[in-house]
């Protein structure tokens, strides 16, 4: 954990390699989903445009396609493109502590290793946030037959018809389900799951556990919560909508880059000039022969676009 502090007074220093590798190994577990269902672009400034295009257009006409033999060329129709420009914006947090929680620690790494999940749980929930709210804004949408809640519950119905739209919207399978954590054991617990056995566990390559399948869909129960009354008992409250599901495509449900190419909802811009992700930092206070204080700082520079493309995800209200 050792680190040259050259400059204490240093606005900034060298990242540090056990901090950094920390927060990157950790930012994937949990029960996040921004970071894999939603693609992460990497560009080398802080604005990107991009290309919205029309799948209906790309869908239209493929009977003239055919031509009659001898025939010239049939010319397909040029996809409808709106160009959107989106900044990448920079989210920032630091955690202070001093030699005494050093000293009161069970081992000097201690408080560094705190600050350093600190952070980054809270830039996930902060994303993670954000893409709650597209998500509930979503246009396509339509009420649930009846509440997924228990043995009596209906579901599949719902799921299919949602895959339907999206697929006739954008000519992409659908590939997942999100589904509001209250509302999840409802609908396992539904006769129709159980009777039918459709949904299986598959095996998720990066940890070694199980991820669970519903109608060919891989279901996500994302877990992002926060304390409502943060002065007394815990209440947890939930980034996204309660009573509502979500069936959409994802071109990179394993997380990873993305090319920019494929069709999304929500794409992500990240701006990784200044390094990586998630990157984690520490520095002394520039008065740290007076306060002993330490510092450390990350920043994610990451951000969404503010149009969104509503052709790949459907809506589920009232489940």
């Amino acid at each position: 954990m050792a680190t040259n502090f050259t400059n204490p007074g240093a606005t900034s220093v060298q990242p540090d390699p056990v901090l950094t590798n920390l927060v990157q190994d950790s930012s994937k577990q949990g029960d996040w989903f921004a970071p894999v269902g939603c693609p992460v672009k990497q560009v080398p400034k802080d604005y990107v445009r991009w290309a919205k295009i029309n799948a209906q257009s790309l869908l239209s006409n493929l009977a003239e396609t055919l031509r009659t033999p001898g025939a010239r060329y049939n010319l397909v129709p040029a996809p409808i493109v709106e160009w959107v420009t989106s900044s990448v914006r920079e989210d920032a947090l630091r955690v202070e502590f001093t030699e005494e929680d050093i000293g009161n620690a069970m081992s000097p790494a201690e408080p560094y290793n705190a600050a350093a999940m600190k952070i980054l749980n809270a830039l996930q929930y902060a994303t993670e946030a954000r893409v709650a709210t597209l998500f509930a804004a979503a246009t396509r949408t339509t009420g649930a037959s009846s509440a997924w809640a228990g043995a009596g519950g209906s579901i599949m119905s719902d799921i299919e018809s949602a895959k339907l739209a999206v697929l006739k919207d954008s000519g992409l399978p659908a590939n997942f389900i999100l589904i509001d954590p209250a509302k999840a054991p409802g609908a396992f617990a539904s006769t129709e799951l159980k009777s039918l056995q459709i949904y299986q566990p598959n095996q998720l390559l990066s940890q070694g556990a199980f991820v669970p399948t519903l109608f060919g869909l891989r279901v996500f129960i994302p877990g992002a919560r926060y304390d409502s009354a943060p002065t007394g008992t815990f209440t947890p409250a939930w980034a996204w909508a309660a009573g509502e599901a979500y069936v959409g495509y994802s071109p990179t449900l394993n997380g990873g880059n993305w090319s920019g190419d494929g069709q999304a909802f929500c794409h992500q811009f990240e701006n990784q000039l200044n390094g990586s992700a998630f990157e984690i930092r520490r520095r002394l206070d520039a008065d740290y022969e007076e306060n002993l204080k330490h510092i450390v700082f990350g920043n994610v520079r990451r951000s969404l676009p503010e149009v969104m493309n509503t052709n790949v995800l459907f809506r589920i209200t009232g489940i």
